[in-house]
């Protein structure tokens, strides 16, 4: 019996909650990876929005990265 595998179908929106995200990998060890994040959506279907929510006066170093990739900052 051949198994068939599932392709993502329709649009997925990718919205990140960035402070919360950053302390909680943090209190971990770890730290967020933007290209991750994105990939990880993308699995679901094409990413027609990804936004981070953020006070970038804060994380201005990470704001750059983010659009980088095709997640856009948003001031919060």
């Amino acid at each position: 019996m051949a198994t068939q595998t599932q392709e993502p179908v329709g649009g997925v929106a990718l919205f990140i909650d960035w402070e919360n995200l950053a302390i909680a990998l943090r209190d971990k060890g770890m730290a967020p990876n933007e290209k991750a994040l994105r990939k990880f959506a993308q699995r679901y279907g094409t990413v027609l929005v990804a936004r981070a929510y953020a006070n970038w006066n804060q994380w201005r170093f990470v704001a750059e990265a983010l659009f980088r990739v095709g997640i856009e900052p948003v001031f919060a």
